[in-house]
Formats: structure tokens, sequence, C-alpha cells
């Protein structure tokens, strides 16, 4: 065939086009004869059907009059394609329910034809059976299985262990009936039935179906209540036998508690049962079929229904049916059990679930009353708990049993504060020594005011660790700045007004923090360093100037400075009229009495807020000790405040720190225990001890304890120690604060800083200040000796901090309640 041939064989679009329309116009007729071949309106089909019968009018009208030859032409068809398109989507949609709806037809009609023979086989079993007995306190396990032998085993011994927790004389059988399972179902049942005398199996070789099966262990049942407890589920004993207590407690017809959804035997992924009756229950079933049921009002109401259009929502006709009788029903809030959902599961069976929701909606609903505002009404149901009693009921339990109306709670005391103190802390910042001085600051903040004072709180970041006191922790400081009004910036310097600018302020949507709120302010200790200027110096100076443009007295405590002399502007917007300011160190104190607008009478060496911080162990790990072998408590941080760089002669000096810090500890004969207080960039302390321990030669024996969000676990891990050697101010704090003998490495002036004021404090001979790792030894024993000498270097200072705190609410004008 040539070329040319090829080009006239071919189809041209608009025969493609034709041959499209001539096919597809079959449709609608196909579709429409399926609808019609079963008995449905089939409006909204009919509608899609013209719509799409005029969609391919149009595409036929377009493409025999030649329009694909014009660019026109070609876009109209191919609208006019797009809009075919979507017919046909929506008419696939509708024939999908459609089909939902025959297979839900066909699984009817399928089920009243097995109804007589169904009837017949469970009528017959009964008298095999012999006659119902009499009812005896006590509670029995139903459980039903068809072909569910593998499950079988594991539900029967949930049984029992719920059966094992009652009285003997409570405990009742375990009723299995085997619906004609075709499966390993009948040898699984003998072996449980062999193994305990509480296991009866009765077997029908007839599939009754569930109504049939639960109401033919009824009849055979012997105790006045049963848990009903399928061959895919299984019993949680404690809830199960809560529910039967609540049964015993209120005469309800159904007790029911949660239920945990189970992907086959995977863990649990959802709950179903797990909340009282209301107005959705009887618009979507939520209560499943595992609970305590009174048999004797069971066998009143005939049984379970055995309506073959209910037979996948048993459960929710059958409650249906005791609500509408006036019977009590009961939630109590327990696991009771957990059901394996399987794709298999009985309740799947029906493609279109209208049919169960549409027969009882008729049955038990006809006229609507339970699908408005008053859907409970007539419904008496209680909530009540095993230990508290009844939670909730409608006025027809109470109407039944007035004991079921639940006991009004208390009053609850709304306090009125008699004022609003707002704390300015460091902390949230993933450093323990900055958290310590918040934690023990709310502390202290809470014994000074009292507890009719309310206490808000501001940190650098959220905090990771419950400030505990009673405190509201608020939001950052730099969300708390951005909030602040546009007129903190009259007055202030001009470096600090364009700071303002920068913050946001006056931009915020909201006001997390309104200085006007509070009666007094205080600012916790920090150290406040140019090195950190715009982190921590700028946010509190704009905050302290908005509280005082408020009129709110200002107070600072436990700060240490470290301030160059181009952010002197910014120390005086903070501390210029303060109420009280508490300084941790001589050198600071120095610092606040010389800012302008301070006045020295005001300015008290106190120490640092975090002393007196009580330890709180978690776990062995935490204990600086170990047996009668003593430790070397060990911190290491890589940050350019304590040395990053390496040495002059190229060491590493976190390296050479850990090295001479084994040294110490092995000729020593001690333990070194490595303690991880920081999670900053750029790197968290437990990452640098474990590389250092699992890449440094090291002689001594290294335990690692990383104190997570605690800072009461970092006092607790050197104050059991039997030194310090820490790259750490607050470790070295707390070791002193204990009488550890303790050394401070410091390789910036910041540092030097820092560790001198604390060693002047503490009463330290200058080598307390480590600069070198070599010197480590020697000032660690310069420190004993001085310890030996004065064993408490620090318990002046927290005396003095605790009396600065005792005198501040003086000091701000805020009377402490007793």
């Amino acid at each position: 065939m040539s070329d040319d041939d090829a080009d006239t064989a071919r189809p041209s679009p608009v025969e493609r086009v034709r041959g499209f329309a001539a096919r597809t116009r079959r449709l609608p007729g196909t579709v429409h004869a399926l609808a019609a071949s079963v008995d449905t309106s089939g409006e909204a089909l009919a509608a899609e059907l013209a719509e799409l019968r005029t969609a391919l009018d149009r595409i036929e009208t377009l493409t025999w009059a030649g329009r694909h030859d014009t660019q026109g032409g070609v876009g109209a068809v191919g609208d006019e394609l797009h809009r075919l398109r979507a017919h046909v989507d929506a008419v696939g949609g509708r024939v999908a329910a459609l089909a939902d709806t025959v297979a839900a037809q066909a699984t009817a009609v399928g089920r009243t034809v097995e109804a007589g023979r169904r009837r017949a086989a469970a009528l017959a079993l009964r008298d095999r059976l012999g006659p119902a007995p009499e009812l005896a306190p006590g509670l029995s396990v139903f459980t039903l299985c068809w072909n569910h032998g593998a499950l079988l085993g594991d539900a029967v011994r949930s049984a029992q262990a719920v059966l094992d927790r009652l009285d003997p004389a409570e405990q009742g059988e375990i009723l299995v009936l085997d619906d004609a399972s075709t499966d390993r179902t009948p040898a699984v049942a003998a072996e449980l039935a062999a193994a305990d005398p509480r296991v009866r199996v009765i077997r029908s070789e007839v599939n009754l179906g569930l109504g049939h099966a639960r109401s033919t262990l009824l009849h055979a049942a012997r105790t006045h209540h049963a848990l009903q407890l399928d061959a895919d589920d299984l019993a949680v004993p404690a809830g199960a036998v809560d529910l039967y207590r609540a049964a015993l407690r209120t005469g309800a017809a159904v007790t029911y508690g949660t239920v945990a959804r189970a992907a086959g035997d995977g863990p649990a992924h959802g709950p179903v049962s797990n909340e009282p009756p209301s107005p959705a229950y009887f618009r979507s079933n939520y209560i499943g079929t595992i609970a305590v049921s009174d048999l004797a009002a069971y066998r009143e109401i005939g049984g379970w229904p055995t309506d073959p259009l209910l037979e996948h929502v048993d459960d929710w006709a059958s409650l249906q049916q005791l609500m509408a009788d006036g019977r009590l029903v009961a939630f109590v809030p327990v696991l009771a059990a957990v059901y394996r959902q399987l794709s298999t599961g009985f309740h799947l069976s029906v493609p279109d679930h209208r049919l169960g929701r549409d027969r009882i909606a008729r049955i038990f609903d006809p006229t609507g009353r339970h699908r408005g505002d008053d859907a409970l009404a007539g419904v008496a149901a209680v909530a009540l708990h095993p230990a508290t009693g009844p939670l909730w009921a409608t006025p027809e339990a109470i109407a039944l049993d007035p004991s079921l109306a639940p006991t009004p709670p208390p009053p609850v005391r709304v306090a009125t504060p008699t004022a609003r103190v707002l704390l300015v802390g460091p902390g949230g910042v993933a450093n323990l020594g900055d958290d310590a001085i918040t934690v023990r600051g709310v502390e202290r903040a809470r014994d000074a005011f009292g507890p009719d004072v309310a206490i808000d709180v501001v940190t650098d970041g959220a905090p990771a660790t419950a400030l505990g006191g009673g405190s509201r922790w608020l939001v950052p400081l730099h969300v708390a700045v951005h909030g602040l009004d546009a007129g903190v910036r009259d007055g202030l310097p001009p470096r600090l007004a364009e700071a303002a600018l920068r913050a946001g302020v006056d931009t915020a949507r909201w006001r997390p923090c309104d200085p006007g709120a509070y009666d007094a302010a205080v600012f916790l200790g920090c150290g406040l360093s140019s090195r950190w200027a715009a982190g921590t110096m700028v946010p509190r100076a704009l905050l302290a100037a908005a509280l005082r443009r408020a009129g709110v007295p200002v107070a600072l405590s436990g700060q240490s400075y470290e301030v160059d002399a181009a952010d002197r502007d910014l120390l005086e917007v903070l501390l210029a009229g303060a109420a009280a300011v508490g300084a941790r160190d001589e050198a600071s104190a120095a610092t606040a009495t010389a800012v302008p607008g301070v006045d020295a009478g005001v300015v008290t060496l106190t120490g640092d807020d975090a002393l007196g911080l009580a330890p709180v162990p978690v776990d062995g790990a935490d204990s600086g000790s170990d047996g009668d072998r003593p430790v070397l408590a060990v911190t290491l941080r890589r940050a350019g405040y304590v040395g990053d760089g390496t040495g002059g002669d190229g060491a590493d000096p976190v390296r050479r720190w850990a090295l001479a810090a084994d040294a110490v500890a092995a000729a020593r004969g001690w333990d070194v225990l490595g303690v991880a207080l920081n999670s900053q960039a750029p790197e968290p302390e437990i990452a640098t001890l474990a590389t250092l321990r699992a890449t440094v030669p090291l002689r001594a024996r290294w335990r690692l304890v990383d104190c997570g969000s605690d800072p009461a676990r970092l006092v607790a891990a050197v104050a059991g120690a039997r030194a310090v050697a820490a790259q750490s101010y607050h470790a070295a704090l707390f070791g002193l604060a204990a009488g550890v003998p303790s050394v401070l490495a410091a390789a910036t002036p910041y540092y030097e800083a820092k560790a001198g004021g604390l060693a002047t404090l503490a009463g330290l001979p200058g080598s307390f200040v480590v600069r070198d790792p070599d010197d480590l030894a020697a000032a660690l024993e310069d420190v004993e000796a001085a310890l030996a000498l004065t064993p408490a270097p620090l318990a002046d200072a927290a005396k003095a901090a605790d009396a600065w705190w005792s005198a501040l609410p003086v000091a701000v004008g805020v009377a402490a309640s007793p």
C-alpha cells in the first residue's frame, strides 16, 4: 500500500468525531434501561441523561456542519467534548450508586428467602436445648463465631479473664455458638470446652444469622447478665467487669463502654462506643454490640431482631427497641474491649447502607421525632464512672431511679487577684542554666507575693519545662514586644527607637502583654552582655520603657552586666528609675550603681536567682555517685562564649578540657559523669560528650547524662559529685552551692568576667577561673583547700537573694498576701 493509499484509508478528523458521536449516543439508552430495571425514580439520573443527549446533539451538529476545518470550529468541538466528559462522569457516579442499590436489593432478597429456613432451624435448635432456664445472678459471655476459628481462642481467653475477676458465685458460662462454620471453628471450640468447663459450645448446622443466633444464646443462658463478645472481639477484663458492676448498680438493660478498633491483629487506631447516647445516635450507629445485657429485659422484648433487612444492624435495632420501651441504657467511660475490624466484617456486607438506616427509621422513628432538637425525649440514659458515680443522666433515667442524678460539683471559687505581677525571665532557649533562673525566680516570686497575686511570665523562648507556682506563661519576649503600643518609642534614644521599628512595635494584631495591666514587673536575673545586645538587652529595654510609661514599678533581680560603652544607653533605659536592683556579683553591682538615673540605695549584691533550686533526680543515671565510687562531673560546650576556636597550638579546646578532666579522674580513681545541659547550636552537649567519649583515648570510666528540659536534674547531677569541672556557669554555681569543689573554664573576656564574679562572690581563689586546661588539676586542688575552710561558699549569697525577694513587695508597692 502506498503512502497515498494509507492517507486515504485513515479516517478523517470529522469521520472520527462522527463515529464517536454515534457510539456514545447509545449510552443514555443503555443506562436508562438499567435504571428502569429496578424500582427507582431515577429523577437525578434522568436529568443527567437528558443533558448528555443534548451535549451529543450539539457535537453532532458541529461535526456534520464541517466546522472542524476552522480554528473556531475545532475550539467549539473541544468545548462540547469537555462538557460531554463532565456529563459522562456524572452519569458514572449515578450508575455506581445505582449499582449499590441493586446489590443491596439483591442482598435483601437473599436474606428474605433465607428467613424462613433460618427461623425453622433456630426453633428446632432451641427445642433440642430444652426449656429456657430461670435466670440466676451472675455474668456469662455470649460469643458468636462464623468462620472465625482463627480468632475464637483469643476471644474466649479474654472472656475467661473477665470471669476470673468475679467471685465464683457470679461466674457464669462462656456460651459459644458455632453458626454453621466451615473452617476450624468446631475443632477450636471443642478444645476450648475440654480445657475449661465454663465453656459451653452450641453448634447450628444451618447458618442462623445474627438475630437468631443471639436469641438462641439468650434462650440457653442461665445468668441474669451476659457480655456480648463476638469471636472478632477481645475483652479488656477490668473494663468489662466495670460494665457488669455498673449494670448491677443501675439496673440498665444495656451497659456499654469504650471499644478500641484495631486493624486485625495490629495496633488500635480509634475508639467507638465512647460517648453516651445523643441525638446523633439516631442518625448514625456509634454504639457497638459489645455490652453487658440484662437478659431478662431481652427475653421480654423477644430477643434480638430477626428482620432480614436489619441483620447487619441488629445492635442498633435492639438498642432502639429497648429505648422505645423506656428501658435504661448506661454508658461507662472505661475501655471495655478491642474490636478487630476486618474487611470481611458482616456490617460491611451491604453496599448501600440505606437498607438498614431507612428500615430503622421506618420502624422506630416514622415521624422523625428522634431527628429534631428533642431527639432524646423519652430516652432513659445515664453515664456513670465506676469510682465517682453518675456523670450525666436524662430526666427519664432519673425518674426511674433518683439516685442516678449526678451530684452537682462543688462551686468553683474564682479568686480575684489582689494584684498582677509580670516576670520577665531567660529560658526557653535550650539552656538549662537560663531555665533554672526562671523556674527558681517564679518560686521566689510566689513565696514573696503570696497566693493571691497573679503572676504572668514572659521568657526569651517557649519554656520546655513547667514553671509552677501557679504562674501563667504568656508568650516569648519578642512577641510581647511586637505587640507593644507605638507610644513606647517616644523619648527613647534614636538607636532604641529604630530597634522598636525593626521589632515591629505597634504592628501586631493582638496585644499579648499589656504593660498597663500590671501592678509591678520584675526582670529576672540573666547575663546581659553586648555580645547578645539585640536578642536580650534591646527587647528588655523596650518592654521596661513601656512598663514605666504605663506607671508600673520595675525591679531587676540577680543580673550581671558585661556591656560595652556603645550599649550603655540600653542599660540606662532598662535600669533608670528601678525600684530595686539585685546584682549577682560585685562588678555588676558597681555597673548598675554607675548608670544615670539609678539610685545607689536600691542596688543590692544578691547572687544568682537560681540559688536554692532543689535537686530532683529522675533515675539512677542522674546521681553523681555510683555506690562507693566517686565521680567528677564534667560539662563540655562548643560555643563562642566559652571559646570555640582552637588554641594557639591548634588543639581543640573542648578535647583538651575533656582530656584534662579525664586525667584528674584517672589519677584519683574516680569515674567521670558527663553532664549535658545545653542543646543550642552549633551542637547539643550530649552529642559533644558522646563524640569525645567515642573518639578520645580516655583512661577513666565515663558515664553520660542528658538533663533534658528539667534544670532540677542538673542540680542533682552536680550536687552528688565529688568535684565539678565545668564549662557552664550554672553547673559550677550549683556545684558550689552544694559544697562541691568546682572550677569554671573561661576562654573569652565575657566568660572570664562571669567566672571572676562568681569566684569573688564565693570567696574563692582566682585559680577557680581556669583559662588553660593544663591548669585544671591545680585549680581544683586550690578550690578544695578553700572549701575545706568554707564548706558552704554560697550560703550568704543565697540568704541575700532570699532577703531581696522578701523585701521586694514593699519596694514595688504590692502588698503581699498571707
